[in-house]
């Protein structure tokens, strides 16, 4: 991790496209000190970073890729968007249900216009028939169960934490069921949100 005094150092130098893939690697967590010092000097320099955010939308490291996507690429011009366009489209296609950067990539595409909403529906289609396949696996007492199950955390969190890994215990395979119908319906959220913000405006 960078200390203050070596980021000092290659902030203030002439030299700092050397450096790039370093900073780059400070901001695969955001929370990370310095992090966001970081991502507001790399976005003065988006067409000279994009090629080196181009290479890190191509790993397999999804958590990276997010703040890639929401602190860098987000923010930077159409043109320089553009850069990357092949990289967004690919990231898409994905279903990425845990960090959601497929949908942050058509998020970006459709915002800054590089694509409209006729070139992506059949895909937000498809990928909303594949949640509504998931979802549909789920019967409705695994539902009332899951519902009962969070009250129940939430009880054991506002008056005795101590029993949170007994609770965890006592129902580990409820909880894992109710983990992915958590993960399918928040996912399915934030698609119609993508929907309802952009089948208007197109």
């Amino acid at each position: 991790m960078i200390n203050d005094a070596r980021l000092e150092f290659i902030l203030s130098s002439k030299e700092y496209l050397q450096y790039l893939p370093e900073l780059l690697e400070e901001i695969q967590d955001i929370n990370w000190p310095n992090a966001h010092r970081i991502v507001e000097f790399l976005n003065k320099h988006d067409g000279e970073v994009a090629p080196y955010v181009k290479t890190v939308l191509l790993t397999d490291d999804m958590v990276w890729r997010y703040w890639m996507l929401t602190e860098l690429v987000s923010k930077w011009s159409k043109d320089t968007i553009e850069t990357v366009k092949s990289e967004l489209l690919v990231m898409a296609k994905l279903l990425d249900l845990y960090e959601e950067t497929d949908l942050e990539s058509l998020d970006i595409l459709l915002t800054k216009g590089i694509v409209d909403w006729d070139d992506v529906r059949s895909l937000v289609l498809a990928k909303e028939e594949t949640i509504h396949s998931g979802l549909s696996g789920f019967t409705t007492e695994q539902i009332e169960e899951f519902k009962e199950l969070e009250k129940l955390r939430q009880e054991i969190i506002q008056t005795d934490t101590s029993l949170i890994i007994r609770y965890v215990q006592e129902n580990e395979q409820a909880l894992k069921i109710k983990d992915k119908y958590a993960t399918l319906s928040n996912y399915f959220v934030s698609l119609v949100k993508i929907k309802n913000k952009h089948i208007g405006t197109n």
